[in-house]
């Protein structure tokens, strides 16, 4: 077993900052950000030293608004690096190409008729009001005024050049 999994055993209960609402369980939680898989990179690679917390869940489609109890859940891992204020998840659902083109999502395929469509979120706060507190050498050191966030972040890695 893996540190990160053991830890996040121990831990149970996901954090409770960045102003996240976990939901039910098939839930993705909220605020959510569709993001592109450019984006994911660059927040996941670049902007933290390691993840503080995981979990894995199934999820409904975030974008549906009709959700009952037979619509498609899809696997969901979700990534919190809580010391930059990240929170970022991957839905993933095993789909044809034309059905991954109607949910707008990367499609990966594997075989002939079907592969992996996968989906970009950031979770929680996006610190749009924030102040600067000062540098520590790299870093500027950030208070979010929406979710009392504080912590470095790169600036670099703060938005993605498209």
């Amino acid at each position: 077993m893996g540190y990160y999994n053991k830890v996040v055993m121990e831990q149970g209960d996901p954090p409770q900052c960045l102003g996240i609402d976990w939901g039910k369980y098939n839930d993705m939680p909220t605020p959510w950000k569709r993001i592109t898989r450019d984006e994911f990179d660059v927040l996941f690679h670049c902007n933290a030293y390691s993840i503080q917390w995981m979990d894995y869940k199934q999820t409904y489609n975030p974008e549906d608004k009709e959700k009952d109890w037979h619509a498609p859940v899809a696997a969901t891992h979700i990534y919190m690096f809580g010391g930059r204020g990240v929170c970022l998840a991957v839905r993933e659902s095993y789909i044809n190409e034309e059905q991954a083109r109607k949910l707008k999502a990367d499609w990966i395929g594997n075989d002939k008729y079907y592969g992996y469509a996968l989906q970009y979120y950031r979770i929680g706060c996006q610190h749009e009001h924030t102040e600067d507190r000062g540098r520590y050498m790299f870093d500027h050191l950030i208070h979010c005024k929406d979710c009392g966030w504080s912590g470095a972040m790169t600036r670099q890695a703060k938005e993605p050049k498209q």
